[in-house]
Parts: structure tokens; C-alpha cells; sequence
């Protein structure tokens, strides 16, 4: 009853008054770090770093009469 009546409480702090605002306080919250996933059968791919973006190939467009 204790965790409850806790979990009111905080809803009603950022003035959430349904039952699903209650529910996120009660329902304990892992840490995605100590998850896993599966993807198409594959271990899941968290660890895989992938390299930022080269964005300067959507300027020739622009370079090349495209809108301004």
C-alpha cells in the first residue's frame, strides 16, 4: 500500500491524474543496459558503433539549381 500511495503522490506532483500515470511509478524500470534483444534470430546489435552521417552530399543539390 506504501509503494501505491507513493506512486499517487507522484502522479499528482506533475498533476497526472489517470490511472496509466500511476501505473509508470508502480511498474519497476530496468535499465536498458542490462537488456538484450533479438533481431531476425541475430544477438542483439547494441555494441555496434556506426559512423556519424556525411551530410555535406545533401548540398550539391542546392549547389545544382535545387530550392534555396
Amino acid at each position: 500500500m506504501a509503494r501505491l500511495r507513493e506512486a499517487v503522490e507522484k502522479a499528482l506532483l506533475i498533476h497526472a491524474h489517470s490511472r496509466g500515470a500511476v501505473l509508470q511509478y508502480l511498474v519497476p524500470h530496468f535499465s536498458w543496459r542490462k537488456t538484450t534483444f533479438l533481431l531476425d534470430g541475430c544477438k542483439h546489435l547494441r555494441l555496434v558503433k556506426v559512423d556519424k552521417p556525411d551530410l555535406s552530399a545533401y548540398r550539391n543539390p542546392l549547389v545544382q539549381g535545387g530550392a534555396r
